[in-house]
């Protein structure tokens, strides 16, 4: 992260490469399906169903799009 003196202007940058939940209430916009075959693999080799993608909003001016439902995520 990188801020201006004074705290008044961020720029975000989490350096992941998918941003994902398992919270379907997180959501502000959200579309099923799209690719049936996406899937995530985790650390353990396992691989789960992307079930949708949206935008999550973290504060009043500042959203991520492009986050995938992954149901196996608590």
């Amino acid at each position: 992260m990188n801020y201006r003196t004074g705290g008044s202007h961020w720029v975000l940058d989490s350096g992941c490469t998918q941003h994902m939940t398992g919270d379907r209430a997180m959501f502000t916009t959200f579309e099923v399906g799209g690719n049936e075959q996406e899937k995530v693999t985790f650390g353990d080799n396992s691989k789960v169903k992307v079930i949708g993608l949206g935008k999550i909003a973290i504060s009043n001016d500042l959203s991520i799009e492009n986050v995938s439902l992954v149901k196996s995520l608590n």
